[in-house]
């Protein structure tokens, strides 16, 4: 359908399943997109992934590093005021705290991230 012109729609866990298929990844965290990025973004052991997040779950495949990060995500009824995954992330800072990033486009793609550039 996608060599169609019509535009496909594929969710799923497994990311190396649909990077074999899609031009682009959105990877969500509690419900919310933190990055949208190339299937080539993936590529050099992910070091052009934006969010924290796309990099840690890079990272915790078996074939990459396959290393965990500590935490959890924020339960349905947890009310988070700033940044989604501040309790997880190793970039924090005292901005992450307050309020939820706004989409930013960086490297041909978009980040909710307020530490990257």
């Amino acid at each position: 359908m996608a060599n169609k012109g019509c535009a496909v729609i594929v969710i799923t866990h497994d990311i190396e399943a649909a990077l074999k298929i899609s031009d682009k990844i959105a990877v969500f965290y509690a419900g919310t997109v933190l990055e949208v990025a190339n299937v080539e973004d993936f590529k050099n052991d992910g070091k052009n992934l934006r969010h924290p997040y796309t990099r840690a779950l890079w990272n915790a495949l078996p074939q990459n590093k396959f290393q965990a990060i500590r935490g959890h995500q924020p339960m349905q009824d947890e009310v988070v005021d700033g940044c989604i995954f501040y309790d997880r992330c190793s970039k924090k800072n005292e901005l992450c705290s307050r309020g939820i990033p706004q989409f930013q486009k960086v490297n041909e793609g978009v980040v909710r991230c307020n530490n990257v550039s």
